[in-house]
């Protein structure tokens, strides 16, 4: 029971992780097929930028830096007129048709149409890796148009393979961990997530790295990293996910006193409340158990979670 409640409340706060890479106000959803959210997640996390993934010493990378405005989709098509197979140029040509290719939500009847377009340029970039095939822009952006129709095994296919000729930095890294989390592959997850933590301290993957752990039932690996992310900052997320950890492997002491710290900042946290809860079940602490009942009923009467979380009422044996 504490084991299915606490991965319950993993989801949740996997959830806040993706979010909190992307957009401060995007409301990611695990598994929501929505172009508009994938592609602001994406967006987000890569930051792109033709000129710092094509030809930096290139002609086109030098008028691009003294004239940024003159490039657009027409120029370019333009200039691609009289060098029809200027290398450099079907690459900008193909990144800002990518671009402009803004999203479109589900259910607009522009939908299919977007799509289509997706994959037209999909097959440019397809013709540019067979001109050069040592080349990684191809393959990267391949991936992300995979990625934005749903098609994760051919993105991540084609991301690997732009990674392995030399594209790797943070960007891919957190969207080949994205990606390995939506396909349940978590042995890839940890070992992206490691790369990411070593090479950038990056805060994202750190937290995928700790997600990862616990899947893979690493319990004590991940509440050493808990432990030194913590020693060295005050991160909330790694803290309820710490929390989470003890509850799970049995020591729902070790939750509370780290839960009601928190709590004394964050009286009100949903999340919080939450787990605190669960853990105050598993001791079989009646009267907190009462209080915190009534504090969420009372201050979230309509959030389906909290009566779902409110009806298991039943506690577990006391655990010693």
């Amino acid at each position: 029971m504490k084991r299915v409640c606490a991965i319950a409340f993993l989801a949740s706060i996997f959830t806040l992780v993706l979010s909190s890479a992307a957009h401060s106000d995007l409301e990611w959803q695990i598994g929501r097929d929505n172009l508009d959210l994938r592609l602001g997640f994406a967006q987000a996390i890569l930051g792109m930028d033709f000129v710092s993934v094509s030809d930096a010493g290139s002609p086109l990378a030098e008028k691009f830096k003294s004239d940024p405005d003159r490039f657009d989709l027409r120029s370019i098509s333009d200039m691609l007129e009289s060098s029809p197979k200027d290398y450099n140029l079907r690459i900008a040509r193909s990144i800002l048709a990518f671009r402009e290719l803004r999203p479109i939500p589900i259910g607009d009847e522009a939908f299919e149409r977007r799509e289509h377009d997706l994959k037209f340029v999909d097959e440019e970039w397809a013709s540019l890796a067979v001109v050069r095939p040592d080349d990684p822009v191809p393959p990267y952006y391949r991936g992300l148009i995979a990625f934005e129709l749903s098609q994760y095994a051919e993105a991540i296919t084609h991301l690997e393979k732009a990674q392995r000729l030399g594209q790797s930095d943070l960007r891919i890294l957190r969207l080949l961990a994205y990606l390995y989390v939506t396909t349940g592959d978590w042995d890839r997850t940890l070992a992206v997530s490691n790369r990411g933590v070593k090479d950038y301290d990056d805060s994202f993957l750190t937290k995928l790295q700790v997600l990862s752990l616990i899947t893979l039932e690493r319990y004590e690996d991940a509440l050493r990293v808990c432990d030194a992310i913590l020693g060295a900052e005050n991160d909330p997320e790694i803290s309820l996910l710490y929390a989470s950890i003890n509850l799970m492997i049995d020591r729902p002491a070790k939750a509370v006193e780290i839960l009601e710290e928190m709590r004394s900042t964050s009286p009100f946290d949903k999340k919080i409340l939450s787990l605190l809860l669960q853990a105050r079940r598993t001791q079989n602490q009646t009267a907190e158990v009462r209080s915190l009942e009534e504090l969420l009923r009372r201050n979230y009467p309509d959030d389906p979670k909290i009566r779902e979380l409110l009806d298991k009422n039943v506690p577990s044996e006391a655990s010693p």
